[in-house]
């Protein structure tokens, strides 16, 4: 296992080369803000996934410093070891040794697979505006973007994101109204539609998912001259 990975650093240039908006600025502010808004919540399960890798990364470094020093204390001395008593409690050490290491081994896993999950998640709500990467041990993060996106591209999902919003919501707080006859109120129409707007949560989710993935990961296409 490769100990000497920094997840901290590679969390923090991948962050910085995130911020930079390269996707969102290829099309006009008034299409990047709803575009944003929209991505939001996949944008902050990777801000949560980056502070939970800034946490167990500084905890993985603090811990792996001793365990290597001890490790090589132990290695270094252990060629001089002559008598038996000393042996016994080389024996044991590295037995604490080995165990530590298995830790971290474990701790190692759980951080790959977090910045894995946060990799992933940070190229989607930039749009494609970081390379795509699944491991830490990547070093270069940027990606040149040219050109702009065809107007119809941000439009098109601004207006899809806006339907599972509020036109299919409203549109089934209706059909649920007229099937139940109930006294129609504003504060019981107010109530179902928040209802059935939530209900879409994870359709909109997963829509702004695939539509970053597949349609902005993918552009803005140079404009040919």
């Amino acid at each position: 296992m490769n100990f000497s990975i920094n997840f901290v650093e590679r969390v923090t240039a991948v962050l910085k080369e995130a911020i930079q908006l390269k996707k969102y600025k290829a099309m006009p502010l008034y299409f990047a803000i709803p575009t944003g808004i929209f991505l939001l919540p996949v944008a902050l399960i990777a801000a949560g996934l980056s502070a939970l890798i800034y946490v167990l990364g500084y905890l993985f470094s603090v811990v792996l410093l001793p365990i290597e020093s001890l490790y090589k204390l132990l290695h270094d001395e252990g060629q001089k070891v002559k008598h038996g008593t000393q042996i016994v409690v080389y024996l044991l050490s590295w037995g604490f040794v080995f165990g530590a290491y298995v830790a971290l081994t474990a701790f190692l896993v759980t951080l790959t697979v977090l910045y894995t999950l946060f990799s992933i998640f940070t190229y989607l709500w930039t749009l494609g505006g970081i390379r795509f990467h699944l491991f830490a041990n990547e070093e270069n993060f940027a990606v040149d973007v040219e050109g702009k996106y065809n107007d119809l591209v941000p439009i098109i999902f601004i207006a899809i994101m806006a339907a599972l919003l509020i036109a299919v919501p409203m549109i089934t707080s209706v059909a649920a109204l007229i099937e139940h006859k109930p006294d129609i109120t504003l504060e019981l129409l107010v109530n179902l539609f928040k209802v059935k707007m939530h209900e879409t949560d994870n359709l909109r989710f997963a829509v702004s998912v695939l539509y970053s993935a597949i349609v902005f990961a993918n552009g803005p296409k140079k404009t040919e001259e």
